[in-house]
């Protein structure tokens, strides 16, 4: 069987967890028994008022008793019942992984990839997943269902691959991924992450997942006058209990998060240990330009929808996607996999840095360098994953049709590699704008331009389209990015103590200053991009008026600029639409605001629908994909209610048209590109 090597002579201490992960193990642990105190202390002030409300229903009865005191009675009986069952529901509660996507494989069934899975697992010195699922995911990872007793008595591991994963990466990478997911397991702290997932999870269902409880409570309410006293003193409980637990919540979350990041960093140590830390980093690499391959391409499906069109093979198509990628970013594709090549950056590094006490795991630029720092490096083993499979063609096709099963649709059409390759290039190319302008039109496109300039050099406008220049504007548009951040910063809605900005550390106070600096440059750049647009512009008007078609093509950027002006105020309409449907889904809303709402959304659809019918008209869209929209008149809300399925027609039909008048722009900036370079 393939095996990828290991490095030779590495060091314990490698593995040994790191003074941070210690330190972050002991607050975790610090939380855990801080949290079981506040419990504890919560519990017995609910037993006292429990036991007090016994005692005074007890008493009651038996001083005056009678049908009112007996019914006083049972409601506070009922109340000492649902307060402590309030504080104890925890231990029937169940974490179940949602397993409906996934696919159970046994070792009969994949001998190789099963002795490649106990391998690594020899080697990491962890324990067997008890049980081997496959996905359709570009992803691996570790599971299991857990409840109040797994905190006691050890429960088995699942492992997750998921097929797009080994559609991405070499073996090599895939026993690096795989040591890290047991590593996780080889870890002693692990048990303590058990322990603080579920304190989080006993926090966070006693605080926002109550709603059978609260059902119960209501419901027992109203079933008699008595009993409301009961559920008007139930909550009162609550809100203390929920008060308390709030402010408890998020430092035992921070410390959690905290932690969890550490035991990144050492579960990526255990992988560097018996693989290399240099096959990890280039998965890491890979797996995210993969996903952006697998996203773009069940975009596609959808776009064409599932219920017309379905693939035979998802994962040659996934391929076919990752090959593209490279080609357009410049990149070799070899052994079906995309060549990583560090000389070419395509993220933008943002100016605007913030420490995020949330994140669950490290950014991939902190993994790099500290697996960097270990310095363990092997030859990788450049063969596909697909080996360990009995069949690979098989289990593609296989995975491949229960991914579209799970659409619930009849197929139409199965497309072979083939197939899609001419639909998918097909659709790329009456899509994507011409090369030689190296994607300066791609993201912005000036409306409003006027043509009698002086024109530019042509030496001037190759300057202009220049790849360099054009990717030195597109590094610089991370600054809205940046903007939106320190915008978030500013005010409050992101709370943080410092930022980073240009290297340099910054209290939040600064964020107002650092706001204005970072605008400028947007300004700038906004103007910059305008100035050359007008020069580009400028040229070819002049190029064609130098030939006699000046007044042509004047007149086709004008009737351009007004249909892209015209699909803007369609986009308009679209957003008045969403704005008002989205407060729909945020509940607690009168009737009244219900009512006037319908009519909000009606008044607009009236809009809405005019444009349709036009686009039907001027055959610019599919009249069948509206056709149940357009011939209902649509209500929204009657009585005390919201019609689901017509606010479902409504957003399907909104977004389909969206997609169309997008993809109709996108084609009338490309026309007007082309017949520019044709002059």
């Amino acid at each position: 069987m393939l095996y990828p090597t290991s490095p030779q002579n590495v060091s314990s201490e490698v593995t040994n967890p790191s003074k941070q992960f210690l330190a972050e193990t002991y607050k975790v642990s610090l939380s855990i028994v801080g949290f079981i105190l506040i419990y504890l202390i919560l519990f017995f002030i609910v037993l006292v008022l429990a036991f007090a409300a016994v005692y005074i229903a007890y008493s009651l009865v038996a001083a005056h008793f009678g049908l009112i005191t007996i019914f006083i009675a049972i409601a506070l009986s009922v109340f000492s019942l649902f307060i402590v069952l309030f504080l104890l529901k925890f231990i029937t509660s169940k974490n179940k992984h949602d397993t409906s996507h996934l696919k159970e494989v046994k070792a009969d069934a994949e001998p190789q990839l099963f002795e490649f899975i106990e391998k690594v697992v020899t080697e990491v010195g962890s324990s067997s997943p008890k049980k081997v699922f496959l996905s359709n995911e570009v992803n691996a990872y570790v599971f299991y269902n857990s409840n109040f007793w797994s905190l006691f008595f050890p429960v088995k591991k699942n492992l997750v691959i998921g097929l797009g994963l080994i559609n991405s990466i070499n073996l090599s990478e895939f026993k690096a991924i795989l040591a890290h997911e047991f590593g996780h397991f080889s870890q002693k702290s692990m048990k303590l992450g058990s322990y603080i997932y579920y304190v989080n999870k006993v926090i966070y269902d006693m605080l926002y997942n109550n709603e059978n409880y609260e059902n119960a409570v209501i419901k027992m309410s109203e079933s008699n006058g008595y009993f409301s006293l009961a559920g008007w003193l139930t909550f009162a409980v609550i809100k203390f209990i929920q008060a308390v637990l709030r402010l408890v919540y998020k430092p035992i979350n921070v410390m959690y998060m905290a932690l969890s990041r550490q035991m990144e960093f050492h579960a990526d140590a255990i992988s560097a240990s018996v693989t290399g830390g240099n096959h990890l980093i280039s998965s890491l690499e890979r797996i995210e330009m993969s996903v952006t391959c697998f996203n773009e391409l069940m975009s596609k499906y959808h776009n064409w929808g599932v219920d017309k069109v379905q693939s035979e093979n998802i994962y040659e198509n996934h391929r076919v996607i990752q090959q593209h990628f490279a080609n357009e970013h410049g990149l070799k594709f070899e052994n079906d996999l995309i060549k990583i090549d560090k000389s070419l950056d395509f993220t933008n590094e943002p100016r605007i840095k913030i420490k995020d006490q949330w994140a669950s795991h490290p950014s991939f630029e902190q993994r790099t360098e500290h697996l960097n720092r270990l310095n363990l490096t092997t030859t990788a083993l450049s063969v596909s994953p697909w080996k360990l499979f009995k069949d690979a063609g098989q289990t593609q096709i296989a995975f491949s049709k229960y991914l579209f099963e799970h659409q619930k649709v009849e197929v139409v059409q199965l497309l072979d590699n083939n197939q899609f390759k001419e639909k998918y290039f097909k659709e790329y190319n009456e899509l994507i704008f011409p090369k030689a302008y190296n994607g300066f039109f791609n993201s912005y496109f000036p409306t409003n331009i006027a043509l009698e300039l002086i024109a530019v050099k042509k030496e001037r406008l190759d300057e202009l389209l220049s790849k360099t220049y054009v990717n030195s504007l597109l590094k610089r548009r991370s600054v809205y990015n940046d903007l939106n951040l320190i915008y978030a910063i500013k005010e409050k809605q992101i709370k943080v103590k410092t930022f980073d900005f240009d290297g340099k550390k910054y209290k939040s106070k600064n964020a107002e200053k650092i706001y204005h600096l970072l605008n400028k440059d947007s300004d700038k750049l906004i103007q910059e991009y305008r100035e050359a647009a007008k020069q580009i512009f400028s040229f070819f008007y002049h190029k064609a008026d130098n030939n006699n078609l000046g007044k042509i093509y004047k007149q086709k950027y004008e009737v351009l600029i007004a249909e892209l002006k015209e699909i803007d105020q369609q986009f308009e309409l679209i957003d008045n639409i969403r704005n008002n449907v989205a407060p729909i889904f945020e509940g607690n809303m009168s009737i009244e605001d219900a009512h006037d709402l319908n009519q909000s959304i009606k008044n607009y659809e009236v809009k809405i629908k005019e444009k349709i019918r036009a686009a039907i008209k001027a055959q610019q869209i599919d009249e069948s994909a509206y056709a149940t929209y357009m011939n209902k008149s649509l209500n929204y809300f009657s009585i005390d209610t919201f019609n689901e399925p017509n606010l479902e027609l409504l957003i399907e039909s909104i977004y389909n048209y969206e997609k169309a008048i997008n993809q109709r722009a996108i084609k009338l900036k490309r026309d007007f590109l082309v017949y520019q370079l044709e002059l």
